[in-house]
């Protein structure tokens, strides 16, 4: 379990300026600046790597880089592996600390994440699927130390994670490489269910725990897509201007591309792939397990 993170301040605090520095009944009050200025900007960015224990300056794609490294140990922009790969401890302690400094940050500051960073941010948040999946999917608070995401047990709840997304979301090709890789990891949790699943409903056996694994699947993957697609409406409802044709027209773009429609083909596909055959019972266990998707897709 990552602890460096623990230890580490939340509100990332910039140099002692006018802008920063303020006095409260003589006690000292730190604020984050409310510029959103490229030079603040770098700041922010700097400042975060330093309470990680790497001190540079430069520009701020320099920085976005660096931060990326810092999250996946690799060079910034390098593709996740196919397989899910259990990072270092450094890095996830990286990761949950730049989600964290960032969404704090976004709490006074609209512009939260420069669009310099956010393909870095994203890149860097593929290598950790697995983990976003569980915190969007799975309704427990996982900065509680009895639960644990797999593989890197990252200690974030499911809030400030959607508000990490919120701040990406504007960039639509940053957004894009997430999506692809939530949707890439909810094909392979669809894959893992078997031609019992989907021929006949998991029966509760006396003295057993009942675990319907299809259901679960279904519920999972329609949450954490429904979310991903809360976030992505949001920034295109500000980038349209609430202008109703072009909102209109983009959203049913996004619903075709990540909406349920992609949900229920990978379902369909997996069932025909296991070439389970057409019975009553195999149809209405197939719709059950559809309509567990839908409903935790429109939640």
């Amino acid at each position: 379990m990552p602890n460096i993170a623990k230890s580490l301040r939340l509100a990332i605090l910039l140099p002692v300026t006018a802008a920063a520095l303020a006095l409260v009944g003589g006690a000292t009050l730190w604020l984050w600046p409310r510029s959103d200025g490229s030079i603040q900007q770098e700041q922010v960015c700097w400042r975060i790597l330093s309470e990680l224990g790497t001190h540079s300056s430069g520009p701020i794609g320099d920085c976005g880089d660096a931060l990326e490294s810092e999250m996946t140990g690799n060079p910034a922009g390098r593709a996740a592996p196919d397989d899910v790969k259990k990072m270092s401890e450094r890095q996830s302690e990286a990761f949950e600390h730049i989600v964290s400094a960032y969404t704090e940050y976004g709490k006074s500051n609209p512009a939260r994440i420069p669009s310099e960073i956010r393909h870095n941010l994203a890149n860097a948040l593929t290598y950790y699927r697995s983990d976003v999946y569980d915190i969007l999917g799975i309704s427990v608070d996982f900065s509680a130390p009895e639960y644990s995401t797999t593989p890197n047990n990252i200690e974030i709840r499911s809030g400030t994670m959607t508000d990490f997304l919120e701040g990406l979301a504007e960039n639509e090709a940053a957004f894009r490489l997430i999506r692809e890789s939530i949707f890439e990891h909810a094909d392979r949790q669809i894959k893992s269910l078997r031609g019992d699943d989907f021929a006949r409903e998991s029966k509760a056996e006396a003295g057993k725990p009942y675990v319907d694994n299809a259901l679960g699947v279904a519920r999972q993957s329609g949450a954490v897509t429904s979310i991903l697609r809360k976030v992505r409406f949001q920034a295109l409802k500000n980038q349209t201007k609430d202008d109703k044709s072009k909102l209109d027209s983009a959203l049913g773009g996004d619903y075709m591309g990540y909406g349920f429609p992609r949900l229920e083909q990978l379902f369909r596909s997996r069932a025909e792939n296991l070439h389970v055959p057409e019975t009553g019972e195999s149809k209405r266990r197939l719709e059950e397990i559809l309509s567990t998707a839908r409903e935790g897709h429109s939640g």
